[in-house]
């Protein structure tokens, strides 16, 4: 059994409390990528050293600091912790972010996530009359889907303007995608919205955009169809 030296394994500690990742310090005390320091590093134990050991030398760090950027990315049931590091990450960043919830007409609780860059809502402001809606699924460790609103400007180049992480697809949790954006564009006026043919997007818009009823501008939807060929 090899002894781990004790002068290597605190150069683990430190750079774990730093928030680098296991794996990625291994190779920087091995020396990968950095042959001048590796014979050195190796001789001194470095090569010895497994993910495990690092992982163990920052755990009382960790645990005197729960900061969910340390937190172990295998918790894939943990909605909550995933959630706040996605809003640590979008802070630093400079994102506007907010956390979302309905609940569909089954009955199902539904949750999510919108962000946006500010300047980027200025964009939705100016070009917003005709906005484009869609999603991808399976984006996130949480298979959550991925809904991105985007504008065409004068010069006919599309941009995305805002985003959402949705637990579920239903009319109802969409809306609240497209109302916190209403809330911080207040001059998107919206008078066509493209989706493809999704029922729930479509509800989506209608429950956000009220129309006359609201004093609103009277959204018209058009549904985008693909043909492949």
């Amino acid at each position: 059994m090899y002894r781990r030296n004790s002068f290597i394994k605190e150069l683990v500690r430190v750079d774990i409390t730093k928030g680098y990742k296991p794996a990625d310090v291994i190779g920087s005390v091995r020396g990968v990528g950095r042959p001048e320091r590796s014979a050195k590093l190796n001789s001194a134990g470095g090569k010895y050293l497994t993910r495990q050991d690092a992982t163990n030398s920052g755990k009382q760090w960790r645990l005197a600091n729960p900061n969910a950027l340390f937190v172990s990315h295998d918790a894939k049931d943990n909605r909550s912790i995933q959630v706040r590091e996605a809003f640590v990450k979008l802070d630093e960043l400079g994102w506007v972010s907010a956390p979302i919830s309905a609940v569909s007409l089954d009955g199902v609780v539904g949750h999510g996530i919108v962000f946006a860059l500010p300047s980027r809502l200025v964009t939705l402001a100016q070009c917003g009359h005709l906005s484009l809606m869609d999603s991808t699924h399976k984006t996130n460790q949480l298979e959550w889907k991925l809904f991105t609103l985007m504008v065409r400007d004068k010069f006919t180049c599309w941009h995305p303007v805002a985003h959402a992480l949705l637990s579920n697809e239903f009319g109802e949790l969409i809306a609240e995608f497209l109302l916190a954006i209403k809330k911080w564009t207040p001059g998107w006026d919206c008078r066509y919205a493209l989706t493809d043919d999704s029922g729930a997007e479509i509800r989506a818009f209608r429950l956000a955009f009220l129309g006359l009823a609201a004093g609103e501008t009277e959204v018209s939807h058009v549904k985008i169809t693909l043909f492949l060929i």
